[in-house]
């Protein structure tokens, strides 16, 4: 075989074969790979996966809010407000504007949102001056010593003792009922005085119009003029008495401005006399003194401090 005939074989031979990149190949399988997945997965796998986790999403809030709503139905809302004192008097401003001044040693519960109650309802164990926001639509009821004492804007003093109640109407009218027998009750106008014991209703007072009893009243002998008036002394806060005797007065008595005083200050005091005599009991323990306020009857608290 001549040279010429071997080329020209050799060309022929190679026209078989074509040229192969093995770098570029692979990258090229390696991409048709990450398509692949793509290609394959269709849209309708895709939303049912989609939707799936969605649900397991909401199952589980679900699941929370139900066990919030149960923990909330099953925890006991906190409706009353339990007060009690020890050694000292304190005194309770109620959401309807009522004022109660609690004697040591008692014990007082009424609800929280009093001013939402359809009937003021309050149970005391002990004593306590009741000064009432007036509400005619919202009766304000007391329950002590197996009593209720009604009204609907007064003042008035309740206390249970060891063997009897007593019931003095400071301000405005009051009823007291016993809770075992309905018919009967008594009626209290300002400065009456009742004592409850034996189921009975004993007059501290001449003579008044105590309404329908069922059960008879014996009247009390008056005490004599020489016999000293009786006191019933409790320990107070100094600002305590001052803001009962601003109430009790109308605002007649007040707190001079910028007046400096022992606002926390014990001070013995009987709120069931007239303001006269609490004032006075308030400034012989406290130093404080009065001077005629700017209005016709009016009174100023003041002090030599300031």
């Amino acid at each position: 075989m001549d040279l010429e005939n071997f080329i020209r074989k050799n060309i022929q031979e190679t026209k078989d074969y074509h040229e192969v990149d093995l770098d570029r190949s692979w990258a090229d399988f390696k991409s048709n790979i990450g398509v692949m997945p793509v290609e394959l997965s269709s849209p309708s796998s895709n939303s049912i996966l989609h939707r799936h986790r969605l649900l397991i999403l909401f199952a589980v809030l679900a699941l929370g809010v139900i066990s919030l709503i149960i923990y909330l139905l099953s925890s006991p809302v906190k409706q009353f407000e339990i007060k009690t004192t020890i050694e000292k008097a304190d005194t309770i401003r109620m959401t309807d504007g009522s004022v109660a001044y609690i004697q040591p040693h008692s014990s007082i519960t009424y609800p929280i949102r009093l001013d939402k109650a359809t009937i003021r309802q309050i149970s005391l164990k002990g004593g306590a001056i009741f000064d009432v926001a007036k509400d005619a639509t919202k009766p304000f009821v007391v329950e002590c010593g197996g009593l209720a004492v009604t009204a609907l804007g007064t003042v008035f003093l309740l206390e249970e003792q060891e063997t009897q109640t007593m019931i003095k109407g400071i301000e405005g009218r009051i009823e007291v009922v016993e809770l075992d027998n309905r018919n009967n009750k008594v009626i209290l106008k300002a400065g009456d005085e009742f004592v409850y014991s034996g189921r009975l209703f004993h007059k501290l007072v001449p003579p008044i119009d105590t309404g329908a009893t069922s059960l008879p009243v014996p009247e009390i002998t008056k005490r004599k003029p020489e016999t000293p008036p009786i006191e019933n002394l409790r320990v107070y806060r100094a600002k305590s008495l001052v803001d009962f005797l601003e109430r009790q007065s109308k605002g007649k008595i007040k707190l001079a401005r910028k007046t400096k005083y022992e606002e926390k200050a014990n001070v013995k005091n009987d709120l069931s006399k007239d303001t006269e005599y609490i004032l006075q009991k308030l400034l012989d323990q406290t130093g404080l003194k009065s001077r005629p306020g700017k209005c016709n009857g009016c009174i100023e608290i003041y002090s030599d401090k300031n």
